[in-house]
């Protein structure tokens, strides 16, 4: 190809590879650098058309063997060549199974919904070749022997965060706590998620006297419908959780008189998120998270729905050398001043404040607004708890 025809054709092509292919021989041959440079851009530009093929192939060898849709029931998204499955609707066992045959899979991370106790066994099976490190079963139709039988499964060996709320009030999680805390693989998992299991008093002193939670960072108990007293805080006492950092008591009836006690346990001084939504704590356990030194190192704070009030926030006010980043009390009133009395704080230099205000005046409401990115106004909500809220308390730790 002379020079007339390579200039015709990339005129007619700028793209052609031939073309250019030719022009770095001709510039290679007259000794120009510029050759190098065309060969290196030619040889990028065909190894990200090679990944959009192989991406592409993916996509459609899934797509082949399995036509994702909302009918199928699954959730997830292609990434990087790869099928990143997030959760998993309805045809559990079958769904899963055909997922096993799928070689380009990421389910490291793995949501089953209302999962059914006919469909356990299946399921098991086949997330026994899938490996997730994470599984949510959420509103999971399963029984207290169901959770023993996932307890026990070669899968849950795989598991480094599982969480489990089951649906109704069927479930009696007191009766085989023990021997699910027992079997469940208690060395690498790092958080443990129990919803609406119907666990009290003595499912909490099954957990504690089940041994060393070596590696658990995150506990999240909620909806167990039973007033827990000093079972609470003997659960943290000892050498149990050693690495524990997030507690989360969700919609739970707690022993207010019980509550400060926790201020004289070695966790409080560990923890870096505390949740209470929805669990009255009551004024004596506000007024020690104030006033007790042991709470300095905690930054994440959740009152939702709780008893948290003005009083409360008084106290926190004046608390010294804190590292709180963040006091969620979104949708539960606090009056204006409190929330001001809040962000004025010395001690509170960080804190950003989540708070529906009650009776500001204009005045008010523009120096809260002046705070900027550390104020959010909420609202008042009439139509159940919101989503992010309860993800808040039951979602998955990022890696």
């Amino acid at each position: 190809m002379n020079d007339r025809e390579l200039e015709a054709a990339l005129r007619r092509d700028p793209t052609d590879p031939q073309a250019w292919l030719a022009y770095a021989e001709t510039l290679r041959a007259a000794g120009d650098p510029l050759a190098e440079l065309i060969e290196w851009e030619r040889r990028v530009r065909a190894d990200e058309a090679e990944a959009w093929q192989a991406r592409r192939r993916a996509r459609e060898e899934l797509r082949g063997e399995w036509e994702l849709s909302d009918k199928d029931g699954v959730d997830g998204e292609f990434e990087w060549g790869l099928f990143k499955v997030r959760r998993v609707r309805k045809h559990h066992a079958a769904c899963l199974w055909r997922l096993t045959r799928v070689r380009l899979l990421d389910a490291s991370s793995l949501e089953l919904e209302q999962l059914p106790r006919a469909e356990l066994e299946e399921c098991l099976a086949a997330l026994e070749s899938l490996k997730p490190r994470r599984l949510l079963l959420s509103d999971a139709l399963l029984d207290a022997g169901d959770a023993l039988t996932l307890a026990r499964a070669p899968a849950a060996t795989m598991l480094r965060q599982l969480v489990l709320e089951a649906s109704g009030a069927s479930f009696e999680g007191d009766a085989v706590m023990a021997e699910f805390a027992r079997v469940l693989p208690k060395e690498e998992l790092e958080q443990l998620g129990l919803w609406n299991l119907r666990i009290g008093d003595a499912g909490l002193e099954a957990l504690h006297g089940a041994g060393a939670w070596l590696q658990l960072r995150h506990l999240s108990l909620g909806f167990n419908e039973r007033v827990l007293s000093g079972s609470l805080c003997t659960l943290f006492e000892g050498a149990c959780w050693p690495r524990l950092e997030r507690l989360a008591l969700g919609c739970s009836e707690v022993d207010a008189s019980m509550m400060p006690r926790l201020s004289g346990l070695p966790l409080s001084a560990r923890l870096r998120s505390l949740s209470l939504w929805g669990t009255p704590a009551g004024p004596a356990f506000w007024r020690d998270l104030a006033e007790s030194a042991s709470w300095a190192s905690l930054l994440r704070l959740n009152v939702e729905e709780s008893d948290f009030d003005d009083a409360a926030a008084y106290a926190l006010s004046h608390a010294r050398d804190r590292s709180l980043e963040l006091l969620m009390s979104f949708f539960t009133p606090l009056g204006a001043d409190a929330a001001l009395s809040l962000l004025r704080a010395e001690g509170l230099p960080s804190l950003r404040l989540l708070a529906n205000i009650t009776s500001a005046t204009p005045e008010q409401m523009a120096e809260l607004r002046g705070f900027n990115q550390r104020f959010t106004l909420g609202s008042v909500h009439d139509c159940g708890t919101p989503q992010w809220i309860v993800r808040d308390h039951f979602q998955m730790d990022p890696w």
